[in-house]
């Protein structure tokens, strides 16, 4: 494939100057254009048109959350990556809502962020597994996200039933786990690519926009069991079915 073109948006010369090294290392992603401010990182995707753009949440000028608003409306094919020292909730949450399709924090390995900007490219949402455990966890204790936005509201729950396979429920837990593609492969012992179409599936099927927001409804409205244990060989559709009387409220 072609290098990946990629921008950072960030305040700090120290940290842009890590983020650089960083890439320096990846053959197939090339760094293009720094911005220390949010209105100057506006100006040069618009100019470089990038593939992926590294974003504080914090910035001088502009709010980050209002950025990754003005980059999806302005520039709907960009991928956004978060890189922020913010790991609380709510700013992961709302983050994801206005339009961010990854969320690192500063203090992850360089390999980790390396690894989200792959796997936005690829047309996933990548969450710190650490993170995504914590923000589904607080979905499950009060079911509800946040500031609601119109985001929120194209993930709310339908009210006809949704047939989703025990095979897709079963995929579904593990994303809301924090699992990316490749360990829901090995867990379930299926082709990376038959997760793949199994999650294109499930975003149709819950009429959501990413594998995030499929996550996010499928916790809300209460269809899954979060602590289940997937990765035992011996669960097969069958078994799994026979487990699964709760989704008869589906």
């Amino acid at each position: 494939m072609n290098p990946i073109k990629l921008v950072v948006i960030e305040d700090h010369e120290l940290m842009r100057f890590g983020i650089g090294e960083t890439i320096k290392t990846q053959r197939n992603i090339n760094l293009i254009g720094e911005a220390d401010t949010a209105l100057a990182g506006l100006k040069l995707v618009k100019t470089l048109k990038p593939d992926v753009a590294i974003v504080d949440l914090i910035l001088p000028d502009l709010n980050g959350l209002e950025l990754i608003q003005k980059l999806r409306r302005e520039h709907p094919p960009i991928k956004i990556v978060i890189l922020s020292a913010q790991s609380h909730e709510e700013s992961v949450i709302n983050a994801f809502k206005f339009g961010a399709d990854a969320y690192c924090v500063k203090s992850c390995k360089k390999e980790k962020l390396v690894e989200a900007i792959y796997s936005t490219i690829q047309g996933e949402v990548w969450i710190d597994p650490g993170i995504g455990k914590t923000v589904i966890g607080l979905l499950n204790t009060n079911g509800k996200l946040p500031q609601k936005t119109k985001i929120e509201k194209s993930i709310d729950c339908q009210t006809h039933p949704i047939s989703l396979t025990d095979r897709e429920i079963q995929i579904l837990e593990l994303i809301a786990q924090g699992e990316q593609n490749i360990i829901i492969a090995e867990r379930l012992h299926i082709a990376v690519g038959t997760v793949r179409t199994h999650v294109h599936r499930i975003i149709e099927k819950l009429e959501v926009s990413n594998r995030y927001q499929a996550a996010v409804k499928a916790t809300k409205a209460g269809w899954l069991k979060p602590f289940t244990d997937l990765s035992d060989p011996h669960i097969s559709d069958v078994g799994y079915k026979e487990q699964s009387k709760w989704r008869n409220a589906l």
